[in-house]
């Protein structure tokens, strides 16, 4: 399977690979009028879904019409309407579908076994991809806190599980704005782990563990509104669409961290 999960690919018009992550197509918080006409057509025209799926995307692009007008009546959309909005396109975490290692993929070793650990949605973000290559373009083959990329590609990462030779340590290095693990407010902690349910379906595996080890200035202010995905290639289509971001918690609920890994 390539390209975003379906039925809910209205999440592309709520939030796009644009310039600012927190507003459609159109410039304007969640789904105007012209939008919303837009993807009816989409949905309609689709060749990928089936009556069902069809009737399912309507159902959740007229709702987030419904909740765009209601959320207007006062003059604006705020920051939490416009997160309630765009918590439709969340899609479910599960793991069904896994790789022959998937079992041993835990950052807890013997303490929490990955079907104990807990998820919670965070936000839609606008996904792309880098690769550790040394060059001004790509940033370089380490993380932000000096730590190798090699080895923690999703390509790697995949790999690893459809062949059986997955490690308990394994992750998938992400960028994103450094003000969510940096600073004195910051929300969260480098190493910070996240699954894209997503990118679980088209990969075909599951879990898949994103940990947050590195920023650039491409995602200053986005807030985790946008994430690059590091990969073997610089450009992987399967990687550049909207996607649904998940914490991964420990079953108290702190956030699972790439320090919790196994041997």
């Amino acid at each position: 399977m390539s390209g975003p999960i379906l039925p809910k690919t209205f999440a592309g018009y709520l939030h796009p690979l644009r310039s600012r992550y927190t507003q459609g197509s159109d410039q304007q918080r969640g789904l105007s009028a012209d939008e919303h006409k837009r993807l009816k057509t989409d949905i309609a025209l689709s060749k990928v879904m089936g009556p069902e799926e069809k009737k399912q995307a309507n159902a959740l692009a007229q709702k987030a019409r419904d909740m765009t007008v209601a959320a207007q009546k006062d003059g604006k959309v705020t920051d939490a309407e416009l997160n309630d909005m765009l918590k439709l396109a969340a899609h479910d975490v599960t793991r069904t579908r896994q790789g022959s290692a998937a079992a041993q993929v835990s950052f807890a070793g013997d303490v929490v076994a990955p079907d104990q650990l807990k998820t919670e949605f965070f936000k839609v973000a606008a996904a792309t991809s880098y690769a550790p290559i040394d060059n001004t373009m790509e940033g370089g083959v380490k993380d932000s806190m000096g730590k190798p990329l090699k080895g923690h590609t999703l390509d790697q990462y995949v790999a690893a599980m459809k062949s059986g030779n997955a490690k308990p340590n394994a992750y998938v290095a992400v960028a994103m704005d450094v003000a969510l693990y940096k600073g004195k407010n910051a929300p969260m902690q480098y190493g910070d782990v996240f699954r894209i349910p997503e990118l679980e379906a088209i990969k075909g595996v599951s879990p898949i563990y994103f940990a947050l080890v590195d920023n650039g200035g491409a995602f200053k202010n986005t807030g985790g509104s946008k994430i690059d995905i590091c990969s073997d290639k610089a450009y992987t289509p399967d990687v550049n669409q909207s996607v649904t971001l998940h914490k991964v918690l420990h079953p108290e609920g702190r956030q699972l961290n790439i320090k919790d890994l196994g041997p």
